[in-house]
């Protein structure tokens, strides 16, 4: 069901669903403004592995607008990740941390007048959300932290972080599910540039493998910090 804003130009209408992926307002090309920048709204994943590659461009059009975002930036992405080869030689399942590794090195040396990114990728005990935590300094610097996350079985999960208060974590899941937890929720997405998870701290810092959204133990974590230069 469609139906258009009184108070907006012809071009913006309003889509009313009670679905997760339900986009309140877009423009004709999905862009939308933020003050003078043309902005592109987050993406979801285009099959059941590309977490980490859509996160990344996600972490990207946060940081910059579409204009600033040069090609060889999404051309990279693509080269780096879906670098996974399963037991039974299937290729591109999944994105390993080498190859996040490598595209936080590349985006350092990769500084244009208009795309300047401080990438610095941590993991083990560098991850956490303790005092004094490095993902809480990025996002209060306005950064933005894509970090991993445990998922189902033995599936692993790349989320882009937001926003952190003293109870929980803001974020973007580019494979949002219809679950009903007391320590994590996802929330109807408004579009644009918002978040669409919630997860209790309490819950996310915890060393335990065995339960979706959950940092696990240290040596499964791992996440990019990204910070625009000025």
């Amino acid at each position: 069901m469609t139906d258009r804003y009184p108070d907006r130009p012809d071009n913006v209408w309003i889509y009313y669903s009670d679905s997760l992926f339900a986009l309140p307002r877009f423009m004709g090309s999905g862009l939308y403004q933020r003050g003078k920048e043309m902005r592109v709204p987050f993406r979801f994943q285009a099959s059941e592995y590309d977490c980490v590659p859509t996160t990344l461009l996600n972490a990207l059009n946060y940081l910059c607008d579409r204009e600033s975002v040069p090609p060889i930036a999404i051309q990279r992405i693509f080269m780096y990740c879906l670098d996974t080869v399963t037991s039974r030689q299937g290729l591109g399942h999944g994105t390993s941390g080498y190859a996040v590794k490598l595209f936080a090195n590349w985006l350092n040396e990769y500084q244009t007048k208009n795309f300047r990114i401080d990438a610095r990728y941590i993991s083990g005990r560098e991850v956490h959300l303790s005092q004094n935590n490095l993902i809480a300094q990025t996002l209060n610097n306005n950064g933005a932290v894509a970090l991993r996350v445990k998922s189902t079985g033995r599936q692993w999960h790349y989320i882009l972080c937001l926003r952190l208060d003293s109870e929980s974590l803001y974020a973007f899941d580019p494979y949002p599910k219809r679950v009903k937890n007391r320590n994590y929720r996802f929330e109807q997405w408004l579009g644009e540039q918002n978040h669409n998870l919630v997860i209790r701290r309490e819950w996310l810092d915890t060393q335990a493998n065995t339960y979706p959204y959950r940092l696990g133990s240290y040596s499964e974590r791992e996440a990019l910090l990204l910070n625009t230069i000025e």
